[in-house]
Parts: C-alpha cells; sequence; structure tokens
C-alpha cells in the first residue's frame, strides 16, 4: 500500500511542482517586461513633454518648475544646454550618471523631435534613461534627460518570488492532501485484488472483488470476477466429470471382474460361459468406446485437435454413412430415410465430418421408439449447406434440451449403455461443427420427436449465387 501511494504522491508532486515552477518563471518575465514597457513609455513622454515645454519657455522659472516636478527618491531630471550649461534635479546616486547619460546623448542627436530610452546597469544598480532634444526652430537648442532607479521592480519582483514560494508551499499542501486520498481510492481497489487473487491461487473461487463505479479499475474488477466465475466452474465441472468418469468406468469394470470370476469355475456350462464372454465383450468394446471419446474431448479441450479440410461434396460422404448403420437400423426395427441434395459442397474433414453424422444418427437411433422413423436430410439455404436429423423418438424436455451438450449427460437415465451411448457423442459433435466453421441448434418436442440441424459454409461463392 505504502509503496503504491508513495509513487503516487511523488508522481503528482513532481508534476505539480514543475508546473508551477514554469508558471512562476512565465509570470516573472510577463510582470519584468510589462514594468519595463510602461517605465520607457512613462520616461519617454515625460521628457519629451518637458522638452516641448522648455522649448516655449526657457525662463528660469520656466526651469526650476521642471526640475522641481521630478525631485523624487528613484526618478530624476537633467536639462542641458549647447552651450555646456546643465541644471540636475535627481538622487545623489543618478547625478553622475543621468549627466554623463544627457551629453552622450546630445552628442548623437539631431535637429529633429525624436525620444531616446537606454537601459544601463552602474554598480549594480540598474537605470532607465530616456532623452527629448529641445528644438527651438529647426535648432537643437538643448537636451532633457530623465532617469529612473528601477527599485520598483526589484521590490515588486521579489514580493512576487515570495508570493510564489508560499502559494506553491500552499498547493503543495492541498496537492498532498488530494493526493493521497485519490491514491487510497486507486490503491486501495488494486489491493484488495491482489487479496483475491492471492485466494484464487489458494483454490477458493467463491470470493469476489467489491465492485464500486465505472472506471478501468471497476472494469479490471469486473474481469476478476469472471475469472473466479470460470475457475468456479472449471473446478465443479472437473468433479463433476472425474465423478462421471469414475461412474462410468466402476459399472463395466465391475461386470468384467464378476464374470471373469464365474468363468473360473470348473463346473460352468459351455453355454453359460459364452454368454459370459459375450458381456465381457460388450463391456471391454463400451469401455474401449468411452476411453477413445474421452481422448478425442480432451484434445479437442487443449486446441489439438487438428482438421485435414479439403473440398467435398457432403451428399456421398452421407449416404455411404448411412449404408453402413442401416445393419443396426434393420435389427432395431427402425427406418433409415435420406433426402440429399446433390452438388453440395463445403470445405471439410471427411473422417471427422462422417463422425459428426454416424453420431448424430446413433444418437436418433437409440432413441426412437421400435417402429419410428429416422430422417436426414441435406439442402442449400442462404448461402449455406444445412442438414437435419430427425426422429420421432421420445423427445426432449425444455428443461433438458439445453443440458444435452454436457458431457455424460443422458435424456433418459434408466436407459442402459446400450441405449444411452457414453454421454460424450454429442458434447463431440458440437466441438466439430465449430470446428468446421458450423453451427448446431436442436429442436424437440417431448414425445413427439428431436430435429438436430447443422449449418456449414458453402465452399465456394458460386455455390452460394446458386443457391
Amino acid at each position: 500500500m505504502k509503496h503504491v501511494t508513495t509513487k503516487w504522491m511523488a508522481m503528482i508532486l513532481v508534476i505539480m511542482i514543475t508546473g508551477l515552477g514554469l508558471l512562476g518563471f512565465l509570470c516573472f518575465l510577463i510582470i519584468k517586461e510589462e514594468y519595463k514597457l510602461y517605465m520607457k513609455s512613462f520616461l519617454r513622454d515625460r521628457s519629451r513633454s518637458y522638452a516641448v515645454f522648455l522649448a516655449h519657455d526657457f525662463s528660469r522659472d520656466a526651469l526650476w518648475h521642471v526640475l522641481g516636478m521630478e525631485n523624487g527618491p528613484t526618478t530624476g531630471l537633467c536639462v542641458l544646454t549647447t552651450d555646456g550649461r546643465s541644471w540636475v534635479s535627481a538622487p545623489v546616486a543618478m547625478r553622475e550618471q543621468l549627466l554623463a547619460f544627457a551629453k552622450a546623448e546630445r552628442k548623437r542627436a539631431r535637429s529633429e523631435e525624436r525620444s531616446l530610452v537606454r537601459l544601463l546597469e552602474v554598480d549594480g544598480r540598474v537605470y532607465m534613461m530616456a532623452s527629448s532634444p529641445i528644438i527651438k526652430g529647426q535648432t537643437l537648442s538643448g537636451m532633457v534627460a530623465m532617469g529612473a532607479e528601477l527599485t520598483l521592480l526589484e521590490s515588486t519582483l521579489h514580493s512576487f518570488k515570495f508570493m510564489i514560494v508560499l502559494a506553491v508551499a500552499g498547493v503543495l499542501v492541498i496537492v498532498m492532501g488530494v493526493g493521497m486520498v485519490l491514491s487510497w481510492r486507486i490503491s486501495r481497489p488494486i489491493i484488495e485484488m491482489g487479496r483475491i487473487a492471492e485466494q484464487l491461487a489458494k483454490g477458493n473461487y467463491h470470493v469476489r472483488v467489491p465492485i464500486k463505479g465505472q472506471d478501468e479499475v471497476a472494469a479490471l474488477g469486473r474481469q476478476m470476477n469472471l475469472l473466479a466465475e470460470s475457475l468456479l466452474y472449471y473446478q465443479s465441472s472437473r468433479k463433476e466429470f472425474l465423478t462421471h468418469v469414475a461412474h462410468e468406468l466402476r459399472t463395466p469394470l465391475t461386470y468384467v471382474k464378476g464374470y471373469a470370476a464365474l468363468l473360473r469355475r470348473a463346473d460352468l456350462p459351455a453355454e453359460d460361459a459364452r454368454r459370459l464372454m459375450g458381456i465381457i465383450y460388450d463391456q471391454s468394446d463400451w469401455l474401449e468406446c468411452l476411453v477413445e471419446d474421452l481422448i478425442v474431448l480432451s484434445r479437442l479441450d487443449e486446441g489439438k485437435f487438428a482438421l485435414s479440410k479439403q473440398r467435398v461434396d457432403i451428399a456421398p460422404v452421407i449416404h455411404k454413412t448411412l449404408e453402413e448403420m442401416e445393419p443396426f437400423t434393420a435389427e432395431w426395427g427402425i427406418r433409415l430415410e435420406r433426402n440429399l441434395a446433390p452438388s453440395v459442397r463445403i470445405q471439410a474433414d471427411v473422417n471427422r465430418f462422417r463422425q459428426i453424422i454416424m453420431n448424430l444418427v446413433d444418437n436418433a437411433l437409440r432413441y426412437s421408439k421400435p417402429q419410428g422413423k429416422v430422417l436426414v436430410e441435406l439442402f442449400r439455404q442462404r448461402g449455406e449447406a444445412v442438414i437435419k436429423v430427425i426422429d420421432e423418438g421420445i423427445g426432449i424436455s425444455e428443461v433438458e434440451v439445453n443440458r444435452i451438450w454436457e458431457r455424460f449427460y443422458r435424456v433418459e437415465k434408466s436407459r442402459s449403455r446400450k441405449h444411452g451411448g457414453t454421454g460424450l457423442g454429442l458434447p463431440i459433435v458440437k466441438h466439430l461443427v465449430e470446428l468446421h466453421g458450423g453451427s448446431i441448434e436442436v429442436e424437440s418436442q417431448l414425445g413427439r420427436g428431436t430435429t438436430f440441424v447443422m449449418r456449414f459454409p458453402l465452399a465456394d461463392a458460386e455455390e452460394e449465387c446458386a443457391s
């Protein structure tokens, strides 16, 4: 907690100090330049007005009136005539510089009315001085020089620096307080998520992150809750799966072990021995099917189940698969019919596609009523190949329809394995259909039968247009 808060505080302080420093520096420069512009305009205008006044009246009274007006602690005035006479009204420290400036400007002055402003630094003191020529007619008769020591600027800037320091200190105190509150509000849910992550790592998948707000941290919390729910579902599914596997293996193994023990009896009749060996063979065959289905599902779950797709006309493939299953339909007294449109091509792995058809038809046959019918249809519809497997069996209730894709789930629990299969066929079918880029859905009415509908994209654009 302290580590995260310290980082936030350090980052906020660096940003604020940098920002306030730049702002103060810019304000300092602006104030300094504005004050200089003001003083420059002030000195130029004053010196010019005095020069114009003395050009009209250079009497003793007028001269002393002008000098008396600039008898201040930081400003001074110098009047210099062309014959070398000078009058100075200025602080002692400024007198010499002001007179020298007036003499220098008189030498450079021309017979035109213009003012000149100079910025001088002498012995650590900064002066701004302006000069205006006294023009009588077209003749230069003298020079008015006016100066000011920029002490007001220095004191103003010093006060401004002090105010900036106080403002920075006040802002930093406020920012630190606000920053601590904000950092705590941000770091607290992160710390809570860390605690939840530790619980998840220990196997406690019932914990949840409390969600407040709609920001990125809240979104992260929601994702962690989804992760916890997924892990909890995975844990419960794994336990249920292992329980089912143990149950499914225990029953046939019990048969095999029990009947094998009976076969060891020396007085067992030959007819009974053949019957027991047939049961052992059937149970072993069922175990083999179960193991093969488990291997297929494991590879599908890991994403290691690669398909060897090619452009296939699926009508002959379906027809051949149904022909191979007809002996079982005759044994069970069920009619297997087909209605297959020709030249329907998709990208498919032939062996796995046959497995899809075989599993669905086998499921339909097992749950069909005696003397019933199973119909397989193939046709095109809106750029897709549609396959329907329709039976007239026991049907599925609305409650159970969405559960048929669960592993080891059987619609009718009372049925034997001979009629119920391993309970893994439909989950495998769903995975294989999706790997082919297709979709599968089921429509069923209890007591009237079930229809499985699969849709696959056609292999090329020509067939899509033809449909």
